[in-house]
């Protein structure tokens, strides 16, 4: 289970020809590597394909000092403050 407090739900995500619900609130804790990130705003995205993950999250990308993904490994690189 996810370590959320909702504050908000019935948002909604909106891309080219697709909606998802969002529900919106604050990451407990999430641990990346060695970083723990703590109390973080996030938005989590329902997934409803069937071969999808549970969620998918989206955190405030200023929280990091740098993002970067690599399309070919299928990876995202995130280096905290």
């Amino acid at each position: 289970m996810l370590p959320l407090n909702v504050v908000f739900t019935g948002a909604e995500l909106r891309g080219l020809g697709s909606r998802s619900g969002v529900r919106i609130g604050n990451l407990r804790q999430l641990v990346v590597g060695a970083t723990t990130l703590k109390d973080r705003p996030v938005a989590v995205v329902e997934r409803p394909e069937p071969d999808a993950p549970d969620y998918d999250g989206l955190l405030p990308l200023h929280t990091f000092a740098s993002v970067s993904f690599n399309s070919l490994g299928r990876y995202l690189v995130v280096r905290h403050h």
